[in-house]
């Protein structure tokens, strides 16, 4: 039986997110992230949407300054070294956007229950702590073993999840380095329990090369719904191993979310000015682009 090619459009990819699912997104705080797929999300209008994530960052600020975005479950929200997520800081206090803290460990717990196929994940660790709240949904309950006191913390159920990834087949085999660090290791445990999986990709390699760099492959076909061509699909963030971070793009880009108006001049430039992804590259142009590629000693 012959396989069936999952290689679409990235418009048609953000279709399959619909309005008021929960979203989870690859990476980790500014780090390959999939800012193309947000970026698209945005130019679609996708409207209520709920981002879960261990730490959120740029992609999460563009879908807030996109008004994506109805509620966050999050341990972390910001841009690192660029300062403050503020449209999120804005819309959160004008009661806009819902924010539900996580600690950073059930952060990642919560995707691990997915994975596991578990409704939570039973943790010791949070007595007295202030995220033990009813809008967490973080349950208190006594180990019918021990009689201890634990925490059923829920698992995250987003309904699509999005990694952008350095390599992947047609199929929707995903490459991640076996010389890895914290994203591709969050992304892979997401992979591992997504309901709907979207790989966007730097590259699009042949099946038939898979075996030399087998180990790799760490996300397999059969889990991935559709693949996106998205070379460039962090810009303006860093791709582990790729390219680095844009650092006029980015710093700009942070500084658009100061207030409504300017974040609105952004993305009509950004997101609504060019047609697609390829459009958005072109404004930047190829020596730039290039001239971010990481560069081995």
């Amino acid at each position: 039986m012959s396989r069936r090619s999952k290689l679409v459009s990235l418009s048609e990819a953000a279709g399959l997110v619909g309005d008021g699912d929960r979203l989870a997104l690859g990476g980790f705080t500014i780090y390959n992230r999939p800012l193309a797929f947000a970026r698209e999300l945005v130019r679609q209008g996708r409207r209520g949407l709920t981002v879960v994530a261990m730490t959120a960052g740029p992609e999460t600020e563009l879908l807030a300054a996109g008004g994506c975005l109805s509620r966050l479950e999050t341990s972390y929200v910001g841009l690192e070294k660029f300062g403050l997520a503020q449209r999120v800081r804005a819309l959160s206090q004008s009661g806009e956007l819902e924010i539900v803290d996580y600690s950073e460990v059930t952060s990642f717990d919560r995707f691990r229950a997915d994975g596991d196929n578990q409704t939570f994940v039973p943790v010791d660790y949070l007595a007295g702590n202030s995220i033990v709240t009813p809008e967490s949904g973080i349950t208190p309950f006594t180990c019918p073993i021990t009689g201890r006191p634990l925490f059923a913390v829920p698992a995250a159920r987003p309904d699509v999840t999005v990694l952008h990834v350095p390599a992947a087949d047609e199929f929707g085999n995903g490459l991640i380095p076996a010389d890895r660090v914290m994203p591709q290791d969050l992304d892979i445990v997401m992979a591992q329990g997504s309901a709907r999986l979207i790989l966007t990709t730097e590259r699009i390699v042949r099946t038939e090369d898979l075996a030399d760099v087998a180990m790799t492959v760490q996300i397999p076909a059969f889990r991935t719904s559709a693949v996106v061509f998205a070379p460039w699909g962090a810009h303006p963030g860093p791709m582990s191993g790729n390219y680095e971070t844009d650092e006029p793009a980015f710093a700009e880009f942070a500084e658009a979310g100061r207030d409504q108006a300017t974040s609105a001049a952004h993305l009509e430039r950004t997101v609504y000015g060019p047609r697609d992804h390829d459009d958005y590259l072109n404004e930047f142009g190829v020596t730039r682009l290039v001239g971010l590629l990481r560069r081995r000693l």
